[in-house]
Formats: structure tokens, C-alpha cells, sequence
């Protein structure tokens, strides 16, 4: 029997082109644990696309969807 999944990846758009993992780590944590954040960039320029994923545990993310939104 496998285990049910104890994370889930939230999609968090419209960040300011300053904003960086530090950023999102440090403002989630008062949530809770942050497992990870992958910010992608252009090809091209190399800058960040304003929008990042965020691993949670699934027991923060609806409070975190709440307060975002």
C-alpha cells in the first residue's frame, strides 16, 4: 500500500521582479516548513518569470491559498 502524499506544490504568480527565494521562504514560514521553491527564468534574458512553485505540507496550503488570494 503506498503512502498518501504529505506535500503539495502551490503556483504563486504576480511576484515583483525583486522578489527572490529568500523572500518567499521567509514570508511562508510563519505558515509553516517550506520544502522547496523552484523559480523559473527566460531563456533569453535570464530574469526571473514572476511566478515560482512552492513545495508545502498540505496541511498549510489552504491557509496559505487563503491569505494569497
Amino acid at each position: 500500500m503506498s503512502k498518501p502524499c504529505d506535500s503539495v506544490v502551490l503556483r504563486l504568480s504576480r511576484l515583483p521582479c525583486d522578489f527572490g527565494e529568500r523572500e518567499i521562504s521567509g514570508y511562508l514560514r510563519q505558515f509553516g516548513k517550506v520544502g522547496g521553491i523552484y523559480m523559473p527564468k527566460s531563456k533569453k534574458t535570464l530574469k526571473r518569470r514572476g511566478y515560482a512553485f512552492v513545495k508545502v505540507p498540505k496541511e498549510i496550503a489552504p491557509i496559505i491559498i487563503s491569505t494569497l488570494d
